[in-house]
């Protein structure tokens, strides 16, 4: 069935026409009853493939200790804070920004820069018109070292300082809204073990990612902190896209499901609670109609594998092991 088909039947089953609502509202108690359904068969099975983002939290507080020898920007070791603003879950290329304007405040620095590059994940400080740029952590006692976050430290020797990779920078992206279950993820094809969200707020190691776990807005984290995009691979269940066009997430026998679950919502705005109760009743047992047909086909699927599992491999004669 499509969109169209399951929003007809809805009327149908409601005697109801687009004069009392419209097709959006329609198709929007339709989508509704896709969510209802899918939350209660469990979900339906789904994966996704994510990119980590590298994201920043900074303070007023969080501080470094910069050193320029030589040149006409020459300065002696200052503590200087990297942001003039507190930001949760910022970008990089923000952060950059923020220590620009940070440093080029400790003197006549106007051609300084500082980059954020997405594809190395590293910091760039150019143009300090001196021969070397040094950065330590801050000896003020109401500073906090931020040189780790950066993953500034050393001497740069030269015109230009490139930043380590920064650390616990590289942990979490998003995960869509839709899911509901999380049994599987995979780094680099490789099974992370689940663990407490708690466990990676500060975890200091880089290196391919052992762990992950999700939160409850639907973040996902790994760590050890990776140093490098790999493919990051989520398995599970929770809800199909909305339909606009063609129904496919559930074979054509259970389709009228959606319509029975519309029209319930169409009579309960026209006042006909018995009517009413009779399609959601309809739209049940839709639902569990599917979810014994989804029982009986893992099982069968168990039997054969236990099957395949226990059959010894019988060779032709004419193969030599």
């Amino acid at each position: 069935m499509t969109l169209t088909n399951v929003r007809d039947r809805a009327r149908r089953l409601s005697r109801t026409d687009s004069t009392f609502a419209s097709d959006s509202e329609v198709n929007s108690w339709i989508n509704e009853g896709k969510n209802e359904f899918s939350s209660m068969v469990g979900g339906f099975r789904r994966e996704q493939y994510l990119t980590l983002a590298a994201r920043f939290d900074t303070e007023t507080n969080f501080a470094v200790r910069v050193t320029i020898t030589g040149g006409t920007n020459a300065t002696s070791a200052t503590d200087v804070a990297i942001t003039a603003h507190q930001r949760v879950d910022t970008t990089g290329t923000q952060v950059a920004t923020d220590f620009q304007t940070a440093l080029r405040a400790l003197g006549t620095i106007s051609n300084l820069t500082v980059a954020y590059s997405t594809t190395t994940y590293k910091f760039t400080v150019d143009s300090i018109n001196g021969t070397d740029i040094k950065f330590e952590a801050p000896s003020g006692s109401n500073y906090i070292d931020a040189t780790s976050l950066l993953g500034l430290s050393g001497s740069s020797g030269a015109q230009t300082f490139v930043s380590g990779i920064p650390e616990d920078c590289f942990v979490e992206t998003d995960l869509s809204r839709s899911w509901e279950t999380i049994d599987r993820v995979e780094w680099d094809q490789y099974p992370l073990i689940r663990g407490a969200w708690d466990s990676a707020m500060s975890v200091q190691q880089q290196g391919d990612p052992a762990f992950f776990a999700v939160s409850d807005n639907m973040r996902i984290r790994v760590w050890p902190s990776p140093n490098s995009q790999k493919l990051f691979h989520v398995n599970g269940r929770g809800k199909p896209d909305d339909i606009t066009s063609d129904i496919t997430f559930i074979p054509d026998q259970y389709h009228n499901a959606l319509a029975h679950y519309a029209a319930w919502n169409i009579l309960e705005e026209t006042h006909e609670p018995a009517l009413a109760d009779r399609r959601y009743r309809s739209f049940a047992s839709y639902v569990k109609r599917y979810k014994s047909a989804r029982i009986q086909g893992d099982s069968r699927i168990g039997d054969e594998r236990a099957e395949y599992s226990g059959r010894r491999l019988e060779y032709p004669a004419s193969v030599t092991l």
